[in-house]
């Protein structure tokens, strides 16, 4: 109950000042990136698997495609229309109600899923790998790790996969500390359930690269 009001009441707040040159951000800001940096750069990057899922579905004709393939294709342009809102938020020439819908969207969209979505099995495989070396280094060097590459433009040139990893440990360091990292990991990401829609969807497209 205290949740919902505080949430509603964060709203409330957020709509009176919608559009007036301020940029609310909604989540936790882990290492000084925060979810607004995130939402950008996971929404303007195309991977390879997925472009050219887009141009299979683009070469179809409209009666050709079926309903799951309908729901690919919003998805990737919702998407597109969330990234180009996000690049006007907190300006001037945003309107109420766009402003409201990228709020809403930081409120109720997973930055995590969004994540994995973007990533190849080889990538989370490597990202695993890493995050289980953190695993066993001391805090102390976990938040210098972290604190190196906490800077917003070297935030930027980093990998995908390194930016998922800083991602990971900065948010478990922030919140749970070290000794459960690798219990967190597993619980949050859902591996199993994207390995399996992965395999699912490149054994369909087998001329996709893993």
């Amino acid at each position: 109950m205290d949740v919902k009001i505080k949430m509603k009441s964060n709203r409330i707040i957020t709509k009176e000042i919608a559009a007036n040159g301020v940029k609310v951000i909604h989540g936790k800001v882990v290492s000084n990136i925060n979810p607004y940096i995130e939402w950008v750069k996971w929404l303007s990057y195309v991977p390879k698997f997925e472009q050219l899922r887009i141009q299979e579905l683009n070469s179809k004709n409209i009666e050709e495609l079926s309903l799951d393939e309908l729901s690919e294709i919003k998805k990737y342009k919702y998407q597109n229309r969330m990234l180009e809102l996000f690049k006007k938020y907190g300006t001037n020439v945003i309107s109420k109600k766009d402003y409201m819908e990228v709020y809403d969207f930081m409120v109720n969209q997973s930055i995590y899923d969004l994540m994995l979505s973007k990533l190849t099995l080889e990538e989370i495989k490597i990202a695993k790998e890493k995050i289980e070396f953190f695993k066993g280094i001391s805090i102390d060097e976990l938040r210098e790790k972290v604190s190196i590459e906490k800077n917003i433009d070297i935030y930027k040139d980093l990998s995908m996969v390194d930016s998922y990893i800083l991602h990971v440990i900065s948010e478990f360091d922030y919140l749970k500390g070290i000794k459960k990292l690798n219990k967190e990991v597993y619980s949050q990401i859902k591996e199993n359930d994207v390995m399996r829609q992965k395999s699912l969807y490149y054994t369909i497209n087998p001329y996709l690269k893993k």
